[in-house]
């Protein structure tokens, strides 16, 4: 008796938990009620109208987000991706292949960078994805993307293509691609939604008139020297590092 107890016991137990996991997976859904399910309903049913008013409704929302109290790092940092953010025309690297321009652009949110004392150069062999470096946020670039809208990886966007992205990426990727709604980049798993190329550190120097930017353009990485003169930020020479 007291074992068929503890088994049912124990049962019970596991029943609740159960219930409470999913209990959090579907309060965590809804929260993005007006968001993810716009996009997993516009996927399941195919259709490109109602993933429109997604990336509409996701536009609406980028456009309210300006930079407040700017100070001198996040001004620099915001000309120098001016500078070199180009998504749609990869001659300004120096190659001959450019890409359709999409309706939107996603842009990231944060930056990471680092003010150094040394002499700043492209290393390869220190490049470390913008360990060990500060990180401005919120970040919110506005660089020329020519005839394409700003979409800034912000809530519940951010959240919604997450969750939406977690299982079939690639396809559902090909799918918010069609229409010409954006370009999405090539990465591992194919749950990287922003648009490329990737900008993974800057560094700049004491005297803030010398940088480096380490990129990744599709799947090749690309490190971009700059320099400050006549009140702006220009490149003076990419290098290509590293292809995958």
């Amino acid at each position: 008796m007291r074992k068929l107890l503890l088994i049912t016991l124990i049962l019970n137990v596991f029943v609740s938990c159960k219930i409470n996991r999913n209990n959090f997976a579907s309060e965590k859904e809804e929260i993005f009620d007006s968001t993810y399910y716009m996009l997993k309903k516009a996927y399941s049913d195919k259709d490109t109208i109602l993933l429109n008013d997604f990336f509409e409704k996701w536009s609406e929302a980028s456009l309210k987000m300006e930079m407040q109290n700017e100070n001198e790092i996040a001004k620099i940092l915001n000309d120098i991706y001016t500078e070199i953010y180009h998504p749609f025309d990869f001659k300004k690297y120096g190659w001959q292949y450019r890409y359709y321009c999409p309706k939107y652009a996603i842009l990231p949110t944060e930056i990471k960078f680092k003010v150094v004392d040394s002499t700043i150069k492209c290393d390869f062999d220190k490049f470390n994805y913008g360990a060990n470096m500060d990180t401005l946020k919120p970040f919110y670039p506005n660089p020329d993307l020519e005839h394409a809208g700003r979409l800034l990886d912000i809530e519940p966007f951010k959240t919604a293509m997450k969750l939406f992205l977690e299982k079939d990426s690639y396809e559902k990727l090909k799918f918010v691609g069609s229409c010409n709604h954006i370009y999405t980049p090539i990465s591992n798993g194919w749950k990287d939604y922003q648009t490329t190329p990737k900008i993974y550190c800057v560094l700049i120097n004491k005297q803030l008139n010398k940088a480096i930017a380490y990129l990744r353009i599709i799947s090749t990485g690309v490190c971009i020297e700059l320099s400050f003169e006549n009140d702006k930020w220009n490149m003076e020479k990419v290098t290509d590092i590293w292809i995958e």
